[in-house]
């Protein structure tokens, strides 16, 4: 039921469905409007949405997932209190609060972030989630926030929270088997490993970083960009990352240090279409509306061949794939991804994994080429005029060593 003027969802009391999205225009889901409905498993809240209010699913106990767009700023009491299959959700960057007992009795939650924004936590709001496990707590001051927030959660469960803050926090000490920095201090880089130069994708949500190697090894970041169908990379000046922000890097070190900084200025590259991930190891990364998802990875991890942007795969609990179209994503905590229109996407959905946009080994630009019959220099790569590698070159210039061929 709507309210007159279709801004809000004020009841839904015992809706059966199974799933549910949540249309545009609607700016509040209302006291209780979705309380008691046990069938609901999965929904969707449009972007237009700015709040959650008290009991909005309460007792919803068989919802599995639910998308909060960066729209939503609070969070009411009891909201998701009793959903007790909910097995991820991520708060948003914009909620400045959460309510009492908001995910109470979530026991099948197993990691949570409160971002940096949250000025206020209720009561008991994460207590009796007995998986909880990880905690990443961005918000400073919790000096303010009462003791049973985590009141009853795993016994081997983690609190990680900001370096420069770490003493506040003690009034969660014996809910919490350690409380860590949550700052990363190594970051290591598994792409290509063995070979003397290798790529990883690197973000942090926490701060702006500075990355740095051991004396005698390189290191060179890129955004990267995908216009027209291609893949471009673009070197950055320095080694210092805007919190928030991805970056692709190459480097014949083992291991990257982060340095989390000081500063909150520095700002993201507007040439770069690689965004920061989840901090949580496991937990879902959604596209934006238009968007399609690519992470690095090997075409053939075997053999770790091809390594590149390939759209991944989704799968739940049991293995069933959920999503392969790059609309969601499993992360790897302080990677990157590759976020680009969905017109610009790669064809090839069927092929597993879907065709993407490689790098070539040792090479900032482009992708491998194979030979091509009749022409000189068949065991060098192919590039076109915008120095991409090729694998397939249409008609036109092409570059092959150091000379030009014309591909009728």
């Amino acid at each position: 039921i709507f309210t007159k003027d279709r801004h809000a969802i004020i009841a839904f009391l015992n809706y059966e469905a199974t799933s549910y999205a949540i249309p545009e225009g609607v700016t509040s889901i209302g006291e209780s409007a979705f309380s008691g409905c046990s069938s609901l498993t999965s929904i969707t809240i449009s972007g237009s949405v700015t709040s959650i209010g008290n009991e909005a699913f309460y007792g919803c106990s068989s919802l599995t997932s639910i998308t909060i767009p960066e729209s939503v700023t609070s969070i009411g009491d009891r909201a998701f209190s009793g959903c007790s299959s909910l097995t991820s959700i991520t708060i948003p960057e914009g909620v400045t609060s959460i309510g009492d007992w908001a995910f109470w009795g979530c026991s099948s939650l197993t990691s949570i972030v409160i971002p940096e924004g949250v000025t206020s936590i209720g009561n008991w709001a994460f207590a009796c989630c007995s998986s909880l496990q990880n905690v990443y707590c961005l918000s400073t001051g919790s000096n303010k926030y009462d003791s049973s927030l985590f009141y009853d959660i795993d016994d081997n469960a983690i609190l990680y929270v900001p370096t420069h803050s770490i003493d506040e926090y003690s009034i969660w000490s014996e809910d919490f088997s350690q409380i860590l920095p949550g700052d990363p201090k190594q970051a290591t880089a598994v792409a290509n490993k063995g070979q003397a130069t290798h790529y990883t994708s690197f973000s942090n949500p926490y701060s702006d970083t500075e990355l740095t190697v051991e004396t005698g090894k390189t290191l060179t970041l890129y955004n990267v960009k995908v216009a027209d169908g291609k893949m471009v990379l673009t070197e950055r000046a320095g080694n210092k990352v805007a919190k928030g922000e991805g970056v692709l890097v190459r480097t014949d070190a083992a291991d990257i240090v982060v340095n989390p900084l000081a500063t909150t200025d520095l700002v993201p590259a507007e040439d770069n279409d690689l965004v920061a991930t989840s901090v949580l190891p496991g937990d879902t990364v959604y596209a934006k509306k238009g968007r399609v998802l690519y992470r690095l990875t090997y075409k053939n991890a075997s053999s770790e061949t091809g390594l590149g942007f390939y759209l991944g795969v989704l799968k739940d609990q049991e293995g069933n794939v959920v999503s392969a179209d790059g609309s969601a994503l499993p992360t790897t905590a302080f990677k990157a991804y590759l976020s680009v229109p969905a017109e610009a996407a790669s064809s090839g959905l069927d092929k597993a994994p879907a065709y993407g946009f490689e790098l070539g080994e040792g090479d900032a630009a482009g992708i491998d080429g194979l030979p091509i019959d009749g022409m000189k220099d068949a065991s060098l790569p192919v590039y076109d005029l915008s120095g991409r590698r090729t694998t397939a070159p249409g008609k036109g210039i092409i570059i092959r060593g150091d000379k030009k061929y014309l591909v009728k």
